[in-house]
């Protein structure tokens, strides 16, 4: 669940149309791997997810499944009895789309 929580907030940043321009703008170096990114990810630490994000991790980051995290957060609702049908799953799928 909190893996879950955590990669709703990435969305959600990502989703601001504000936030999406400014990290384009800024194209800074990379400063964290994917696989760093995508472990923070595994661990749900939201604060240091979003700092990755502003530090320009990259959020299209495929792990050696060739998963990304919004795939990851998908497959974790739908195998999570609580969180099946929810509004939470449905948005993570059309944001897959």
């Amino acid at each position: 669940m909190r893996r879950l929580l955590a990669v709703l907030l990435i969305l959600s940043v990502l989703a601001s149309p504000a936030l999406g321009a400014k990290a384009r703008r800024s194209r800074r170096p990379q400063r964290i791997t994917d696989a760093q990114f995508l472990k923070l990810c595994e661990e749900g630490d939201q604060q240091k997810i979003l700092d990755a994000i502003k530090k320009g991790a990259d959020v299209n980051a495929k792990n050696n499944d060739d998963e990304t995290p919004l795939k990851m957060a998908i497959d974790y609702a739908r195998n999570n009895p609580r969180l099946k049908g929810s509004d939470a799953l449905k948005r993570l799928e059309e944001l897959s789309k």
